[in-house]
């Protein structure tokens, strides 16, 4: 199971791996892909903020639907606010879009790599060479000492 700082998590490595990217295009002096970068991270954090403050205030137990129904308000307004600024990008024409799709698709790259990391690391035991344990089995290691690599 997923633990309840998960989402911070993903805020903390799209944040920082980003500022990675961005660095390396403002070094590159890429004005346009840099700019579509950002606005495209900044765009995808703040749908997933607002996808996360959604659940948080009408999944939870003992919301009315009086709060539900302004959530839903919200996100009809949140998407058509989206579709402005994207818009705005694609009219712009000095923002490079493809940079834009990218950021765009850092949270939820992230989002898929700590899903997969947790499930390699909770599932999965994976130990290629020594097995279960945590330290190397002289036995194996000195099994193949005096032997020719081609005689195993």
């Amino acid at each position: 199971m997923i633990d309840e700082n998960f989402i911070q998590r993903v805020y903390k490595s799209t944040i920082a791996w980003s500022l990675l990217i961005l660095s390396y295009l403002m070094l590159s002096k890429l004005v346009a892909a840099s700019a579509g970068f950002a606005i495209g991270v900044g765009l995808a954090l703040a749908g997933l903020h607002s996808f996360e403050l959604f659940v948080k205030n009408t999944i939870a137990p003992g919301k009315t639907q009086k709060a539900k129904v302004k959530f839903g308000v919200f996100g009809v307004l949140k998407y058509l606010g989206f579709a402005v600024v994207i818009a705005l990008i694609v009219k712009s024409g000095w923002i490079s879009l493809p940079a834009f799709a990218c950021g765009v698709g850092i949270p939820s790259a992230i989002i898929f790599l700590k899903a997969l990391a947790h499930y390699f690391h909770t599932e999965l035991e994976f130990h290629p060479f020594w097995g279960q344990h945590n330290h190397l089995d002289p036995q194996r290691v000195n099994a193949g000492a005096g032997r020719d690599w081609r005689d195993r």
